[in-house]
């Protein structure tokens, strides 16, 4: 009886947490100040692109001295003594790029990373997602340093109809075993 209790437990709780899910992403986006990346503009051959499933992310600026993983100091020159936090983000073509840049551009790294900002998005897909800079075309290769981005995930598990079967099942039968042991005591 001891035995039966035991596999009906196995079965509610461990198939019936089993599911469906795809993992969550938890990485470091880096790239210099010469990816590329201009609204509309030329290709996106000097952007730096990355595959991702569909799902809600989420980005937020980091430092190189402050987070494992992140090759910049947070923000990139554009070769004139300025300097700028932002960046822009497309998803699977030129045409539909975000841009996320502070109002100004400093005249120090320092100032421009506390000044840069994170964000999210939503893919229906899998989808190309290309990160860049918003530099004149004809003007980004004087640019230094660069951004880096923390790139986070959080997909939740989606139970499959079986899966709810399974838990059900094994409730069924731990109140199965529960009945005999009344009647029996």
């Amino acid at each position: 009886m001891k035995k039966l209790l035991i596999t009906g437990f196995a079965v509610a709780m461990g198939f019936g947490m089993a599911g469906a899910s795809k993992a969550s992403v938890d990485t470091v986006i880096n790239f210099s100040g010469f990816t590329q990346l201009y609204p509309g503009i030329g290709d996106l051959s000097s952007a730096l692109m990355v595959t991702l499933d569909a799902g809600t992310y989420q980005f937020t600026p980091v430092s190189s001295s402050t987070f494992a993983g992140a090759l910049y100091g947070g923000a990139y020159s554009f070769g004139n003594g300025q300097w700028s936090g932002g960046y822009n983000i497309a998803i699977n073509d030129k045409d539909h790029v975000t841009s996320y840049y502070p109002s100004d551009f400093p005249f120090d790294a320092a100032t421009a990373f506390a000044e840069a900002f994170g964000g999210s998005f939503t893919l229906t897909g899998t989808s190309n997602v290309y990160f860049g800079v918003g530099d004149n075309p004809t003007q980004y290769s004087d640019n230094g340093g660069g951004i880096s981005l923390h790139l986070t995930s959080g997909t939740q598990p989606v139970p499959e109809p079986e899966t709810y079967a399974m838990m059900l099942g094994g409730l069924g039968l731990i109140g199965l075993v529960r009945k005999r042991r009344r009647k029996a005591g």
